[in-house]
């Protein structure tokens, strides 16, 4: 309908008040185009209708395809040990594993019951882990909570290696010091946690090792721990003392197969540590320790392998090592301290 040009255009959009007979005038006018307005609303509703129910049963229609469609994605066909590789292909290659359920393996078993089933059998997705203690404020009246939060976090972490089956474990801890409001005696729980599978223990890496911490490791001879490589280890001791005495005792550090070892943090003597020397191929010791008594070495009659060694110390006569058949050795200055590196010599053995 084609609309012609109003009498009162000039009127339209002001307050003007219409006389008695511009009242009947408009009325006039409008009778046509109410009347059109009707059909167009009538229409319109009809056409809605329409797409309603053409919108329902496009959703009926699209639920039907879209879940047969779903038996066609190709991942379906993927075979189970393929799957299974790219899952471990997932997994972050410069560190361990953290439980969070925003990161694999965890995440991989929030997609749908079949990834949860599959994952959660496949131990290689399990067999590195990183464990943080809880941050919790030190207050008395929270004791109840953070009683709650380590038994938690004890049942995630036992859950978790559990699936790990036989693979060989690499495990980090990250303690928590007073300086973050933990009392030292936090370490203990979780640690005792991972013992029970000292013997698959490839890699171990701990944080902020205490005196409590060192107590619960002394539980663990070098008969535990027949797979043990490598040991990373960063002390805050209370008492470099009653410490030295603990790291002598700790037989883990004598396992059969340990050939990396790295410490930072107190250590009066870097002898105390009951490494079997003769098979070391990586060493690092930090530590504002004095300077320790100069061991000697003994070359073994064993296999020939490579040797680096680490070590900084607050006097500047850190040279603690004596090795032989030297090839190459690096020596830096940083700051007050001596930094010796020494690479491709003969295993060596260490005694007093």
């Amino acid at each position: 309908m084609d609309t012609t040009p109003s009498p009162f255009a000039s009127k339209l959009g002001t307050n003007y008040c219409p006389t008695d007979a511009d009242i009947i005038e408009i009325q006039s006018l409008l009778v046509e185009p109410l009347s059109r307005l009707r059909q167009i609303h009538s229409r319109i509703a009809d056409l809605q209708k329409t797409i309603d129910e053409l919108a329902e049963e496009r959703a009926a229609l699209s639920t039907y395809v879209d879940s047969h469609e779903a038996l066609l994605s190709s991942v379906r066909r993927i075979p189970l040990d393929i799957l299974q590789e790219i899952f471990v292909a997932c997994l972050p290659t410069h560190r361990n594993c953290i439980m969070n359920a925003r990161e694999p393996p965890v995440l991989l078993g929030r997609v749908c019951s079949a990834w949860r089933n599959i994952s959660h059998s496949t131990p290689r997705l399990w067999a590195r882990l990183h464990i943080a203690e809880p941050q919790i404020p030190a207050d008395a009246s929270l004791d109840a909570i953070r009683e709650q939060k380590y038994m938690q976090r004890a049942e995630v972490i036992d859950a978790w290696l559990r699936r790990s089956g036989q693979c060989p474990l690499s495990i980090s801890v990250f303690g928590c010091s007073n300086s973050f409001g933990v009392s030292p005696e936090s370490s203990g729980p979780l640690l005792r946690t991972i013992i029970p599978f000292a013997s698959r223990w490839r890699d171990i890496d701990i944080a902020a090792v205490n005196t409590t911490a060192l107590e619960v490791l002394s539980s663990v001879t070098d008969k535990d721990v027949p797979m043990l490589e490598t040991v990373h280890m960063r002390g805050i001791s209370e008492s470099r003392q009653q410490a030295n005495t603990q790291w002598a005792a700790l037989g883990l550090l004598n396992g059969p197969n340990l050939s990396h070892f790295s410490f930072v943090g107190a250590c009066r003597d870097p002898i105390v540590f009951p490494l079997q020397w003769a098979q070391m191929t990586r060493l690092s010791i930090a530590s504002q320790g004095v300077e320790s008594p100069r061991p000697s070495f003994d070359e073994p009659t064993g296999r020939r392998d490579s040797l680096h060694v680490s070590q900084t110390f607050g006097s500047v006569s850190s040279s603690w090592m004596t090795v032989f058949r030297y090839r190459l050795i690096y020596l830096e200055k940083p700051s007050s301290s001596f930094r010796v590196s020494v690479h491709s010599v003969s295993p060596v053995s260490a005694s007093r």
